[in-house]
């Protein structure tokens, strides 16, 4: 009996949360970047269970084939990739919405905060 309320109660998160990301505000703005077609809730995480030689191969097609600009959602994690020089001199001088996202805190352990991985105000410093 708990293992049925556990799946359904999983099940209704797991909706909820794909709702709220591929749905709500934040991700109809992303929907409007150009990208492959993903899977609800795993994305295009599928795509890139091959090895890294062939996620490699993978990356340079879709990013050549979407020459800007594309998305592409891992999960619930959409990640956004930037290729034209002009675009990316806008982003990187910008001093507003320079905070990192959580997926960066996985490499403060190794870099501390430094360029790659601090936000606001140290990364104007610098």
């Amino acid at each position: 009996m708990i293992t049925i309320i556990l799946l359904l109660l999983t099940l209704i998160l797991l909706i909820s949360n794909y709702y709220v990301h591929y749905h709500g505000r934040k991700g109809r703005l992303i929907n409007l970047i150009p990208g492959p077609s993903g899977y609800p809730i795993v994305g295009n995480a599928f795509q890139y269970l091959v090895s890294r030689e062939e996620q490699w191969k993978l990356l340079v097609t879709i990013t050549d084939e979407f020459y800007p600009i594309l998305k592409i959602w891992l999960f619930f994690f959409p990640i956004i990739s930037v290729r034209h020089p002009n675009d990316l001199e806008t982003i990187l001088s910008s001093t507003k919405h320079i905070e990192k996202s959580l997926l960066y805190d996985v490499f403060h352990p190794w870099l501390g905060t430094g360029l790659l991985t601090s936000g606001g105000n140290i990364t104007i410093l610098m």
